[in-house]
């Protein structure tokens, strides 16, 4: 086809954050959610993966969430 990839690393947010201001055309490994649903397009899934949180039982009182988003502000706010 006459393209060439070129893969970089850089951190998750800086890749986000190119892909909604037109300077990335893809990212791959994202959750598809509402706030992304806004700014990209997503394939047909190429693969499944079951996520899985850990904790330790005596920490559990430390940690109440409901859904993946609420656990990332959970432990974001707990560092």
């Amino acid at each position: 086809m006459g393209y060439e990839l070129q893969l970089e690393p850089m951190d998750w947010s800086r890749q986000q954050q190119e892909l909604q201001q037109g300077r990335r055309d893809i990212a791959w490994g994202a959750f598809r959610n509402a706030e992304r649903e806004r700014y990209a397009y997503f394939s047909a899934p190429y693969r499944t993966e079951r996520v899985v949180f850990y904790m330790r039982a005596e920490d559990r009182h430390r940690f109440e969430f409901s859904g993946v988003d609420e656990l990332i502000r959970t432990l974001e706010s707990a560092r």
